[in-house]
Protein backbone atom coordinates (compact mmCIF):
# COMPACT_ATOMS: atom_id res chain seq x y z
CA UNK A 1 0.00 0.00 0.00
CA UNK A 2 1.24 3.72 -0.66
CA UNK A 3 2.52 5.85 2.02
CA UNK A 4 0.49 8.82 3.46
CA UNK A 5 -1.95 6.45 3.89
CA UNK A 6 -5.38 8.61 5.34
CA UNK A 7 -8.85 6.91 5.75
CA UNK A 8 -12.01 7.90 7.36
CA UNK A 9 -15.40 7.17 9.12
CA UNK A 10 -18.07 9.33 8.92
CA UNK A 11 -21.33 8.43 10.89
CA UNK A 12 -24.46 10.68 10.50
CA UNK A 13 -25.74 11.12 14.46
CA UNK A 14 -29.44 10.42 13.80
CA UNK A 15 -29.35 7.37 15.90
CA UNK A 16 -26.79 4.95 17.59
CA UNK A 17 -24.21 2.55 15.86
CA UNK A 18 -25.70 -0.30 15.01
CA UNK A 19 -23.85 -3.85 13.76
CA UNK A 20 -23.30 -2.37 9.89
CA UNK A 21 -21.92 0.87 10.72
CA UNK A 22 -19.30 -0.45 13.22
CA UNK A 23 -18.57 -3.25 10.05
CA UNK A 24 -17.80 -0.01 7.95
CA UNK A 25 -16.02 1.37 10.97
CA UNK A 26 -13.80 -1.42 11.63
CA UNK A 27 -12.97 -2.28 7.97
CA UNK A 28 -11.71 1.01 7.71
CA UNK A 29 -9.72 1.18 10.54
CA UNK A 30 -8.31 -2.00 10.20
CA UNK A 31 -7.07 -1.25 6.55
CA UNK A 32 -5.56 2.00 7.62
CA UNK A 33 -3.98 0.74 10.38
CA UNK A 34 -1.84 -2.04 8.89
CA UNK A 35 -0.97 0.25 6.11
CA UNK A 36 0.48 2.73 8.98
CA UNK A 37 -2.01 4.86 8.33
CA UNK A 38 -4.25 7.43 9.49
CA UNK A 39 -7.97 7.52 10.43
CA UNK A 40 -9.99 10.15 10.98
CA UNK A 41 -13.31 10.26 12.51
CA UNK A 42 -16.01 13.28 10.48
CA UNK A 43 -19.35 13.26 11.85
CA UNK A 44 -21.66 14.13 8.99
CA UNK A 45 -23.98 16.49 11.18
CA UNK A 46 -25.52 18.66 7.80
CA UNK A 47 -28.83 17.27 8.04
CA UNK A 48 -30.27 18.99 11.00
CA UNK A 49 -33.80 17.75 10.65
CA UNK A 50 -32.65 14.10 11.31
CA UNK A 51 -29.04 14.82 13.34
CA UNK A 52 -28.91 15.41 16.82
CA UNK A 53 -25.71 16.72 18.72
CA UNK A 54 -26.19 13.65 21.63
CA UNK A 55 -25.97 11.01 18.80
CA UNK A 56 -23.11 12.61 18.49
CA UNK A 57 -21.12 12.28 21.81
CA UNK A 58 -22.70 8.76 22.02
CA UNK A 59 -21.30 7.86 18.90
CA UNK A 60 -17.69 8.65 19.95
CA UNK A 61 -18.49 7.31 23.32
CA UNK A 62 -19.35 3.76 22.15
CA UNK A 63 -16.50 3.72 19.41
CA UNK A 64 -14.21 4.01 22.20
CA UNK A 65 -15.92 1.21 24.57
CA UNK A 66 -14.91 -0.95 21.39
CA UNK A 67 -11.73 0.39 21.34
CA UNK A 68 -11.25 2.81 18.47
CA UNK A 69 -8.76 5.46 18.06
CA UNK A 70 -9.02 8.30 15.91
CA UNK A 71 -6.66 10.94 14.72
CA UNK A 72 -6.93 14.49 15.37
CA UNK A 73 -10.16 15.47 17.06
CA UNK A 74 -13.26 14.37 14.95
CA UNK A 75 -14.36 16.76 11.89
CA UNK A 76 -17.93 18.19 12.27
CA UNK A 77 -19.32 19.26 9.25
CA UNK A 78 -21.85 21.70 10.62
CA UNK A 79 -19.32 23.71 11.99
CA UNK A 80 -17.23 23.97 7.95
CA UNK A 81 -20.55 25.12 6.14
CA UNK A 82 -18.99 28.19 5.61
CA UNK A 83 -16.69 26.01 3.19
CA UNK A 84 -19.28 24.31 1.72
CA UNK A 85 -20.67 27.19 1.01
CA UNK A 86 -17.72 28.46 -0.94
CA UNK A 87 -17.36 25.68 -3.46
CA UNK A 88 -20.97 25.96 -3.95
CA UNK A 89 -20.57 29.56 -5.14
CA UNK A 90 -17.43 28.66 -7.68
CA UNK A 91 -19.73 25.51 -9.20
CA UNK A 92 -22.39 28.18 -9.36
CA UNK A 93 -20.12 30.91 -11.31
CA UNK A 94 -18.80 28.32 -13.75
CA UNK A 95 -22.37 27.51 -14.82
CA UNK A 96 -22.67 23.84 -13.59
CA UNK A 97 -25.63 24.92 -11.40
CA UNK A 98 -29.29 25.93 -11.60
CA UNK A 99 -31.93 27.00 -9.62
CA UNK A 100 -34.74 24.81 -9.17
CA UNK A 101 -38.38 25.61 -7.63
CA UNK A 102 -40.29 22.21 -7.71
CA UNK A 103 -41.63 21.62 -4.36
CA UNK A 104 -40.89 17.75 -2.73
CA UNK A 105 -44.40 16.59 -4.42
CA UNK A 106 -43.72 17.32 -7.61
CA UNK A 107 -40.45 15.83 -7.17
CA UNK A 108 -41.37 12.42 -5.58
CA UNK A 109 -44.20 12.39 -8.70
CA UNK A 110 -41.49 13.16 -10.98
CA UNK A 111 -39.11 10.29 -9.31
CA UNK A 112 -42.00 7.90 -8.92
CA UNK A 113 -42.85 7.94 -13.22
CA UNK A 114 -39.32 8.25 -14.14
CA UNK A 115 -36.20 7.19 -11.29
CA UNK A 116 -34.64 10.35 -12.02
CA UNK A 117 -35.27 13.92 -11.42
CA UNK A 118 -36.26 14.80 -15.15
CA UNK A 119 -34.95 18.59 -15.44
CA UNK A 120 -37.94 20.62 -15.37
CA UNK A 121 -36.29 23.79 -14.39
CA UNK A 122 -33.11 23.12 -16.31
CA UNK A 123 -33.51 25.76 -19.03
CA UNK A 124 -35.94 27.71 -17.30
CA UNK A 125 -33.19 30.62 -15.78
CA UNK A 126 -34.78 31.19 -12.64
CA UNK A 127 -32.98 33.52 -10.24
CA UNK A 128 -30.90 32.30 -7.61
CA UNK A 129 -32.69 32.47 -4.67
CA UNK A 130 -32.70 32.10 -1.20
CA UNK A 131 -36.07 29.53 -1.09
CA UNK A 132 -35.19 27.85 -4.32
CA UNK A 133 -32.72 24.18 -4.76
CA UNK A 134 -29.56 24.31 -6.36
CA UNK A 135 -29.00 21.41 -8.92
CA UNK A 136 -26.02 19.98 -10.78
CA UNK A 137 -26.51 19.91 -14.61
CA UNK A 138 -25.10 16.08 -15.11
CA UNK A 139 -26.34 16.18 -19.29
CA UNK A 140 -24.71 13.29 -21.17
CA UNK A 141 -22.17 12.48 -18.63
CA UNK A 142 -20.73 8.72 -18.46
CA UNK A 143 -18.61 8.21 -15.81
CA UNK A 144 -16.26 5.05 -15.13
CA UNK A 145 -16.27 3.97 -11.18
CA UNK A 146 -13.49 1.92 -9.92
CA UNK A 147 -13.33 0.12 -6.96
CA UNK A 148 -11.14 -2.33 -5.21
CA UNK A 149 -13.90 -5.35 -4.73
CA UNK A 150 -16.72 -4.31 -6.90
CA UNK A 151 -14.49 -4.00 -9.90
CA UNK A 152 -14.58 -1.04 -12.89
CA UNK A 153 -18.34 0.05 -14.38
CA UNK A 154 -19.55 2.46 -16.32
CA UNK A 155 -22.71 4.83 -14.98
CA UNK A 156 -24.39 7.08 -16.97
CA UNK A 157 -25.41 9.77 -14.47
CA UNK A 158 -28.42 11.46 -15.69
CA UNK A 159 -30.00 7.99 -15.43
CA UNK A 160 -28.67 6.81 -12.48
CA UNK A 161 -29.03 9.96 -10.60
CA UNK A 162 -30.00 13.01 -12.52
CA UNK A 163 -29.58 16.82 -11.48
CA UNK A 164 -28.59 16.30 -8.20
CA UNK A 165 -29.59 18.52 -5.22
CA UNK A 166 -26.47 20.33 -3.97
CA UNK A 167 -28.05 23.04 -1.94
CA UNK A 168 -31.64 22.16 -0.97
CA UNK A 169 -34.75 25.05 -0.74
CA UNK A 170 -33.77 25.63 3.27
CA UNK A 171 -30.11 25.93 2.67
CA UNK A 172 -28.96 23.22 3.88
CA UNK A 173 -25.65 21.75 1.62
CA UNK A 174 -26.32 18.34 0.36
CA UNK A 175 -24.45 15.05 1.45
CA UNK A 176 -22.32 14.81 -2.17
CA UNK A 177 -20.65 18.21 -2.15
CA UNK A 178 -19.98 18.11 1.71
CA UNK A 179 -18.36 15.16 1.67
CA UNK A 180 -16.59 15.10 -1.50
CA UNK A 181 -14.98 18.67 -0.43
CA UNK A 182 -14.30 17.19 3.33
CA UNK A 183 -12.68 13.96 1.80
CA UNK A 184 -10.61 16.65 -0.45
CA UNK A 185 -9.60 19.20 1.87
CA UNK A 186 -8.67 16.29 4.64
CA UNK A 187 -6.34 14.50 1.84
CA UNK A 188 -8.12 11.05 2.10
CA UNK A 189 -6.63 8.45 0.39
CA UNK A 190 -9.20 5.39 0.39
CA UNK A 191 -12.66 5.01 1.57
CA UNK A 192 -14.16 1.58 2.75
CA UNK A 193 -17.90 3.03 3.11
CA UNK A 194 -21.17 0.38 3.26
CA UNK A 195 -21.86 -1.28 -0.67
CA UNK A 196 -25.22 0.91 -0.50
CA UNK A 197 -23.02 4.34 -1.33
CA UNK A 198 -21.65 2.09 -4.15
CA UNK A 199 -24.78 3.93 -6.41
CA UNK A 200 -23.80 7.63 -5.15
CA UNK A 201 -19.63 7.23 -6.25
CA UNK A 202 -20.42 8.02 -9.96
CA UNK A 203 -21.93 11.71 -8.68
CA UNK A 204 -19.35 12.03 -6.26
CA UNK A 205 -16.43 11.22 -8.92
CA UNK A 206 -17.95 13.70 -11.10
CA UNK A 207 -17.89 16.20 -8.45
CA UNK A 208 -14.04 16.16 -7.75
CA UNK A 209 -13.44 16.47 -11.05
CA UNK A 210 -15.45 19.58 -11.43
CA UNK A 211 -13.58 21.09 -8.46
CA UNK A 212 -10.21 19.57 -9.50
CA UNK A 213 -10.00 17.36 -6.22
CA UNK A 214 -7.66 14.14 -6.41
CA UNK A 215 -10.11 10.92 -5.95
CA UNK A 216 -9.63 8.67 -3.25
CA UNK A 217 -9.42 4.79 -3.64
CA UNK A 218 -12.82 2.95 -2.91
CA UNK A 219 -13.97 0.01 -1.67
CA UNK A 220 -17.33 -0.89 -0.61
CA UNK A 221 -18.10 -3.51 2.23
CA UNK A 222 -20.64 -5.71 2.26
CA UNK A 223 -23.63 -5.00 3.95
CA UNK A 224 -25.20 -6.08 7.50
CA UNK A 225 -28.60 -7.08 6.41
CA UNK A 226 -31.65 -8.53 9.45
CA UNK A 227 -33.76 -11.82 9.08
CA UNK A 228 -35.69 -10.16 5.98
CA UNK A 229 -32.72 -9.47 3.76
CA UNK A 230 -33.13 -5.59 4.63
CA UNK A 231 -29.87 -3.53 5.32
CA UNK A 232 -29.27 -3.00 8.93
CA UNK A 233 -30.02 1.01 9.69
CA UNK A 234 -31.79 3.45 11.55
CA UNK A 235 -34.67 3.42 9.48
CA UNK A 236 -34.99 -0.09 9.95
CA UNK A 237 -34.81 0.77 13.60
CA UNK A 238 -31.67 -1.66 14.04
CA UNK A 239 -30.72 -2.26 17.91
CA UNK A 240 -28.08 -0.11 19.14
CA UNK A 241 -24.51 -1.74 19.69
CA UNK A 242 -24.20 -3.32 23.54
CA UNK A 243 -21.66 -0.90 25.02
CA UNK A 244 -20.48 -3.75 27.53
CA UNK A 245 -18.90 -7.29 26.57
CA UNK A 246 -17.88 -6.05 23.48
CA UNK A 247 -15.24 -9.14 22.79
CA UNK A 248 -17.81 -11.26 20.73
CA UNK A 249 -19.10 -8.30 18.77
CA UNK A 250 -15.76 -7.62 17.31
CA UNK A 251 -15.00 -10.94 16.54
CA UNK A 252 -18.01 -11.88 15.60
CA UNK A 253 -17.60 -8.44 13.06
CA UNK A 254 -14.06 -10.03 12.30
CA UNK A 255 -15.47 -13.08 11.33
CA UNK A 256 -17.77 -11.14 8.38
CA UNK A 257 -14.72 -9.43 7.24
CA UNK A 258 -13.22 -12.89 6.37
CA UNK A 259 -10.54 -13.14 9.55
CA UNK A 260 -10.18 -16.38 11.62
CA UNK A 261 -10.23 -14.46 14.94
CA UNK A 262 -7.60 -16.79 17.64
CA UNK A 263 -10.14 -18.18 20.73
CA UNK A 264 -8.15 -16.19 22.69
CA UNK A 265 -8.87 -12.78 21.46
CA UNK A 266 -11.73 -13.09 23.53
CA UNK A 267 -10.18 -12.37 27.08
CA UNK A 268 -8.42 -9.32 25.33
CA UNK A 269 -9.10 -5.66 26.05
CA UNK A 270 -11.18 -3.80 23.34
CA UNK A 271 -7.94 -1.50 22.34
CA UNK A 272 -5.92 -5.26 22.54
CA UNK A 273 -8.40 -7.16 20.39
CA UNK A 274 -8.06 -4.14 17.64
CA UNK A 275 -4.12 -4.38 17.85
CA UNK A 276 -3.97 -8.05 17.04
CA UNK A 277 -6.83 -7.55 13.91
CA UNK A 278 -4.76 -4.83 12.34
CA UNK A 279 -1.59 -7.37 12.43
CA UNK A 280 -3.40 -10.27 10.68
CA UNK A 281 -5.71 -7.92 8.45
CA UNK A 282 -5.76 -8.86 4.75
CA UNK A 283 -7.82 -6.67 2.60
CA UNK A 284 -6.99 -9.36 0.03
CA UNK A 285 -8.98 -11.67 1.69
CA UNK A 286 -11.89 -9.71 2.31
CA UNK A 287 -12.28 -9.25 -1.23
CA UNK A 288 -11.72 -12.56 -2.52
CA UNK A 289 -13.92 -13.97 -0.05
CA UNK A 290 -16.97 -11.94 -1.39
CA UNK A 291 -16.51 -11.61 -4.99
CA UNK A 292 -16.75 -15.40 -5.12
CA UNK A 293 -20.36 -15.11 -2.78
CA UNK A 294 -21.49 -12.93 -5.15
CA UNK A 295 -21.03 -15.35 -8.16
Amino acid sequence: MPAGYIGRFAPSPSGPLHMGSLLTALASFLDARAAGGQWLLRIDDIDHQRCRPQWSTHIQETLQRYGFRWDGPALVQSQRLPLYQQYLQQLREAGYLYACTCSRSQRTAQHTAQRVYAGVCRNRGLPFTSTCSWRLRLDDTAQWVSDLRLGTQQFLLPECSGDIILRRRDGAIAYHLATVVDDALCQVTHVLRGEDLWPETPVQLFLQGLCQFPSPQYLHVPLVTDTHGRKLSKQNHAQALPTHHTGPVVMQLLTRLGMVPEPDWQDLSPEQLLQQAVIHWDRSTLCRMINTQRR
